[in-house]
């Protein structure tokens, strides 16, 4: 992707970042994800780049050592 097509979002007001976590107000700082309400985030351009990097690298990984990915839901049984 060509930077001038890329929107990039940084929030440079310090002030709005009352949480006290240094991951949280880097993250926010830096444009991967942006708080939509209490309690949930949207992720933006860049942290959708920087999670589908990782799977990469772990998918990969993960076929070097003959792993299998599986997809599970979100609710699961107490069995499991």
């Amino acid at each position: 992707m060509k930077n001038t097509n890329y929107n990039l979002y940084i929030n440079k007001n310090i002030n709005l970042l009352k949480n006290k976590n240094k991951i949280y107000n880097i993250m926010i700082k830096a444009g991967l994800i942006k708080k939509f309400v209490s309690g949930f985030y949207t992720i933006m351009p860049l942290g959708l780049i920087i999670i589908n990097n990782i799977k990469n690298i772990i998918i990969k990984n993960m076929n070097n050592i003959d792993m299998y990915e599986i997809s599970m839901p979100i609710l699961q049984p107490n069995d499991l």
